[in-house]
């Protein structure tokens, strides 16, 4: 559904902007209550990326912390001019307390 050339970008139709996509993940169990996540997505068609990192802690058996990075790398849109995907995507953080009953 994307397209393959930036200066198309305003014709995209689909969820994703470009056709070309590239990722890798890990995650890793540092202990029995803390779990992460590393991610990279790659838009292969302008080159912009999206890191994240993605942390849980559990806190009891009901009760878990998490805590999520994202960080968009890309050049910056020039007006209505989209440059690169992620590069018009805000540097996002968040912290969750969840609680199950």
């Amino acid at each position: 559904a994307g397209v393959d050339s930036t200066g198309d970008y305003l014709q995209s139709k689909g969820r994703y902007l470009a056709r070309r996509y590239m990722a890798g993940g890990a995650g890793y169990e540092f202990t029995p209550l803390f779990y992460g996540e590393a991610l990279l997505l790659l838009n292969a068609v302008d080159g912009s990326y999206l890191a994240s990192l993605y942390s849980v802690y559990s806190l009891s058996d009901e009760a878990e912390l998490s805590v999520s990075i994202s960080m968009p790398v890309g050049d910056e849109p020039d007006g209505a001019l989209i440059r690169t995907e992620y590069g018009s995507y805000p540097a996002l953080a968040s912290f969750e307390f969840r609680a199950y009953f």
